[in-house]
């Protein structure tokens, strides 16, 4: 069975997120460089945490590992996940996060 594609497990996730919570998994990219996370999510009280995609089985390139260890560095929360229930359960973690 092939891997499915990151990009059904991220319309699953934008879908199921503003269905379920009003929120929005806004599409990611930074022009001037490579290996941004997929998604951004707003929640309330000021947090925002970032979704990067990847199929099963998959780790990230190097220049996402460098991304998302930068994020980290300024104390953003950064989550890899390859399944739209995981990334999910990850922002239902983050719902009551208190700064």
């Amino acid at each position: 069975m092939t891997p499915k594609l990151e990009k059904v497990a991220e319309g699953k996730f934008a879908h199921r997120l503003k269905r379920d919570y009003n929120l929005r998994a806004i599409k990611f990219v930074d022009p001037s460089r490579r290996g941004a996370p997929d998604r951004i999510v707003p929640l309330p009280k000021g947090i925002c945490v970032f979704v990067e995609f990847k199929r099963a089985g998959e780790q990230p390139r190097a220049e996402q590992r460098e991304y998302a260890a930068w994020l980290r560095s300024m104390g953003h929360i950064v989550y890899c996940c390859s399944y739209a229930d995981e990334a999910l359960g990850f922002v239902e973690s983050h719902l009551d996060f208190r700064p």
